[in-house]
């Protein structure tokens, strides 16, 4: 069960500018829009994706599932 439900109209606009900024697909910047809201890490099994946010501003942002500890 979910405790909360992000609606796309919360996260579009911070999705749009990580899409540009990281030249990435805005539907998975989506989620990286959602876990910095909630201040919470992206964890992605998607490599490319975690080596875009490498060396970036965002790379705190998100974590390969391989590499991430609960």
């Amino acid at each position: 069960m979910f405790s909360e439900l992000l609606t796309t109209e919360t996260l579009v606009v911070e999705a749009l500018r990580l899409s540009q900024d990281l030249n990435h697909s805005v539907y998975d910047c989506l989620f990286l829009a959602a876990g910095r809201l909630r201040g919470a890490p992206l964890v992605t099994a998607d490599v490319a994706f975690a080596a875009k946010l490498s060396g970036t501003p965002y790379a705190s942002s998100g974590v390969l599932l391989s590499d991430w500890k609960a």
